[in-house]
């Protein structure tokens, strides 16, 4: 296999694991936006409408472009993998634990 054909693999690759990561990522803020809506907004301002999945996923972006910080610190290829992984963990974990305190909030209100 050429060389050319294998940065394009690897590509094709790199592609399709970023999707499978990312969509349900997408998916799952979404989600949790909608519950937490569901919990805090409509009890609260009675007269607001509530949301599905897709503007749930909008909220999220949105709030996530808001506030997002750049930065740039430079990381040897080690860390950098390192770093991938924990904000791939954080993704995922993030999202439940958001989820499960404004469960247990919830059950105050």
């Amino acid at each position: 296999m050429s060389k050319l054909s294998m940065v394009l693999w690897s590509g094709i690759v790199g592609a399709f694991v970023f999707l499978a990561f990312v969509i349900p990522a997408l998916l799952l803020d979404g989600w949790v936006v909608m519950k937490l809506w569901e919990w805090f907004i409509l009890p609260t301002f009675t007269s607001a409408p509530s949301i599905n999945l897709a503007t749930g996923i909008g909220f999220s972006l949105l709030a996530g472009f808001a506030t997002r910080t750049y930065r740039y610190d430079y990381k040897p290829e080690s860390e950098k993998s390192k770093h991938l992984i924990a904000q791939m963990i954080f993704a995922y974990v993030g999202p439940f634990l958001a989820v499960l305190i404004g469960w247990i909030v919830q059950a105050w209100v």
